[in-house]
């Protein structure tokens, strides 16, 4: 009986290591992780002991790649007195897909009513701010995608992955500009929640179906929009 209760006690001790993030349990998942080819990184805990934390090695690969986009459009609305013309400003987030100034975002963040906004300027990650030129933009709302080009060259772009290979309960990471370029490059974390979803978006003027889409549970708010949803390879 002693005997029993001493494996008790040291099966409970080991658990509580395990669950304590000393860095045995973690560093197991963490390898298993690198040898699917996933991005890992060495952080110093404490002593000799060492931990792998994916999720900071991704956003650092993945973070320079990721834009922050404002525009400025003119809208005009009917009053009491007459058309009046109003500035209406809009932020979202684009991913750099060619080192030479080429990035992709989502139409909507570029348009507004299907107008292209009269100025777009584009935030990169070193501070550096340049004016965009939309170079296309899809017509099918079902897309909603654009290609926004800034004169610059030496980017960093960001690896593509294969959406093909997603799987339900894979690792996702989230980067954009929630709310604004106040919370730039905020990055949250989750699953891939389910494949090839559909809804139907609107504007408030027209409706659209949109099929094929990848749902996950990182947290993603207004100002999201064009940003990226990464895997643990730090591909887009």
């Amino acid at each position: 009986k002693k005997s029993g209760i001493w494996k008790k006690i040291i099966a409970v001790i080991v658990v509580i290591c395990m669950c304590g993030g000393t860095g045995f349990g973690g560093g197991l998942l963490a390898i298993k992780l690198s040898g699917n080819g996933a991005v890992t990184q060495n952080i110093k805990i404490s002593g000799d002991t060492e931990s792998l934390n994916a999720a900071s090695a991704i956003a650092a690969k993945a973070m320079p790649s990721v834009v922050g986009i404002s525009t400025v459009s003119q809208e005009y609305y009917q009053t009491i007195f007459g058309l009046q013309q109003g500035t209406l400003q809009g932020v979202g987030t684009g991913i750099i897909v060619d080192e030479a100034g080429y990035i992709l975002t989502n139409a909507h963040v570029i348009e507004t009513n299907g107008t292209t906004a009269n100025k777009i300027t584009v935030d990169l990650y070193n501070g550096d701010t340049y004016d965009g030129t939309v170079l296309w933009s899809g017509s099918d709302q079902n897309l909603d995608l654009a290609i926004v080009k800034i004169n610059a060259d030496g980017l960093t772009a960001a690896e593509l992955g294969d959406s093909d290979k997603v799987n339900i309960g894979d690792y996702a990471i989230a980067i954009g500009n929630p709310l604004g370029l106040e919370l730039e490059r905020s990055v949250s974390q989750g699953i891939i929640s389910g494949l090839n979803r559909t809804i139907t978006a609107t504007d408030g003027n027209t409706s659209s179906r949109m099929e094929g889409l990848i749902q996950t549970d990182a947290s993603i708010n207004s100002g999201n929009s064009g940003g990226p949803l990464i895997n643990s390879k730090g591909q887009v």
